[in-house]
């Protein structure tokens, strides 16, 4: 749910400009932010736009723990996106985009390898080469940064053999993000106590 209905600039009819929703707005940024990457902060910022509804920090972060998708104009980079969460369960693992979004691109990759074995014969040798083809996408996958480790197993059971079914098992660390920082604050009488 977005919170704010800025002034939208199109540059694709000369320039027009008009009231609405932020929706397409972060659809486009979506799009175009890499799957491991959440779409805030430095990453979050939206062009385009001009004069959004003014609201003070307390209540763009009460909005943002509801979930709503807000902006805030940022000293030297212009409007960003405050934050952008799913609808999963708040206490879900899937809570972050760039969580859900890096799961997914994992899935479709082994999907992919997966659909050149359908049809084959389920063999040791069939299945280590499966094996071997996830294993060496998981691991490309980690080296360019969109999982922080990740198994996948092959399981069935004499029935599944029988009946032609494998089961591709994935456990991955998401990439995960930093969405907060917070700088803590002590002062010292003297300079021996700073350590």
């Amino acid at each position: 749910v977005c919170a704010s209905w800025p002034i939208l600039s199109n540059s694709f009819d000369g320039g027009s400009q008009y009231r609405g929703s932020l929706c397409g707005t972060l659809a486009g940024k979506i799009a175009i932010t890499p799957e491991k990457e959440e779409p805030i902060g430095i990453n979050g910022v939206v062009r385009g736009i001009r004069r959004p509804p003014r609201m003070r920090t307390p209540l763009i972060n009460s909005l943002a723990k509801l979930r709503f998708v807000t902006t805030r104009r940022e000293e030297g980079l212009g409007h960003i996106l405050v934050s952008v969460k799913t609808a999963a369960h708040p206490d879900s693992d899937y809570t972050r985009l760039s969580t859900i979004r890096s799961v997914n691109r994992e899935i479709s990759g082994i999907r992919d390898i997966c659909k050149p074995y359908i049809g084959k014969e389920f063999s040791s040798t069939r299945l280590a080469s499966l094996q071997t083809a996830i294993n060496g996408f998981l691991k490309a996958e980690k080296e360019a940064g969109f999982n922080q480790g990740a198994l996948a197993s092959l399981s069935y059971t004499r029935a599944d053999k029988i009946m032609g079914r494998l089961t591709v098992k994935l456990k991955m660390i998401p990439p995960f993000s930093i969405e907060a920082i917070t700088i803590e604050t002590t002062l010292a009488a003297e300079e021996s106590e700073l350590t």
